[in-house]
């Protein structure tokens, strides 16, 4: 895999090369110069074109279930398995020290790097251009939204389950668990 793999798989050519060099550099590898900043945009850019996309194509979603919808498509598990798709992670540049972490630390970098690489898709290319390559990208999510589905997390439906049922809702505590205990 390399640029122009990815390039393909994304149907988007750089103009301004720096901006890809960029989006797939991790701050572990060069703390001056890295994703963050492409990533806080990708952000934003992906966000807004998935909620505009969902709002144009599903008129009978109310604001709570557009909210959801889009949420459950810009979570980051689901950028983890989009950047999986597109192997990001065969070009993310990390320090050395980095390149051995377990999977469950990998997941931020992708999603890291895939915001980032949506984000430099924007500032080369503009709006249209972003929008196209998430809708490309998106195109069989899209596909499987249901117009039944209410994208609830499993938090939320056991809640109005038991509220339902007429019990009381669940308590959650959260506890810290120390690896250095003795």
């Amino acid at each position: 895999m390399n640029q122009k793999d990815l390039e393909l798989l994304i149907d988007y050519s750089f103009n301004n090369q720096e901006l890809f060099e960029i989006a797939i550099q991790h701050k572990s590898f060069n703390k001056a110069i890295n994703n963050e900043r492409l990533e806080f945009l990708g952000d934003s850019i992906l966000n807004a074109v998935i909620a505009e996309y969902l709002y144009l194509n599903y008129p009978n979603f109310q604001e709570g279930r557009l909210t959801r919808a889009r949420a459950s498509l810009v979570k980051g598990n689901f950028l983890t398995h989009k950047a999986n798709e597109i192997q990001l992670e065969k070009l993310i540049k990390l320090s050395k020290g980095m390149e051995n972490l377990s999977d469950d630390r990998k997941f931020s970098l992708l999603e890291g790097a895939f915001e980032a690489l949506i984000g430099a898709v924007f500032v080369d290319g503009g709006w249209n251009k972003a929008k196209k390559v998430i809708y490309k990208l998106y195109k069989d999510n899209f596909k499987d939204l249901m117009q039944d589905d209410d994208f609830k997390d499993s938090k939320s439906l056991l809640q109005e389950i038991m509220q339902a049922k007429g019990m009381s809702p669940p308590v959650y505590k959260t506890y810290l668990i120390s690896r250095f205990t003795n």
